[in-house]
């Protein structure tokens, strides 16, 4: 003798697995890219970060010259910063002089590129003083 299984109570048909398998697959990709993006926002906040870092550390430097000592960099030319662990830096300095007020403003850039291959540059804006 036959026993009748309620259609309720006979378990899933092969198209709602396959639904579940899609919608699973699609929810496990979009995390992904999400984690992906997540990655690069934090590596290109590091490398800012850093670079923020060598152009203070570089205004610094400029601080503590003699007054006529502070030039820039010549015509706009950008140099490689030159320190372990730093490579794919380069930076320019930029000094402009007020004469009547005794002051020099110097810009220092630094400039990196991202993982996608974007140049990115971080200012610096310092002032000194006779």
């Amino acid at each position: 003798m036959r026993q009748h299984i309620p259609k309720s109570a006979s378990g899933f048909t092969m198209a709602e697995v396959a639904i579940s398998l899609v919608l699973f697959g699609v929810t496990i990709l979009a995390s992904l890219q999400i984690f992906s993006y997540s990655i690069s926002g934090d590596t290109i906040a590091s490398k800012e970060a850093v670079a923020f870092q060598l152009a203070q550390g570089i205004l610094e430097e400029q601080k503590n010259k003699l007054y006529a000592d502070v030039i820039s960099d010549p015509a706009g030319e950008r140099v490689n910063v030159d320190m372990t662990n730093f490579s794919g830096f380069t930076r320019n300095i930029q000094v402009v002089e007020d004469l009547t007020a005794g002051i020099k403003t110097v810009t220092v850039a630094t400039f990196f590129r991202d993982s996608a291959g974007k140049e990115r540059r971080i200012l610096v804006v310092g002032v000194i003083s006779l």
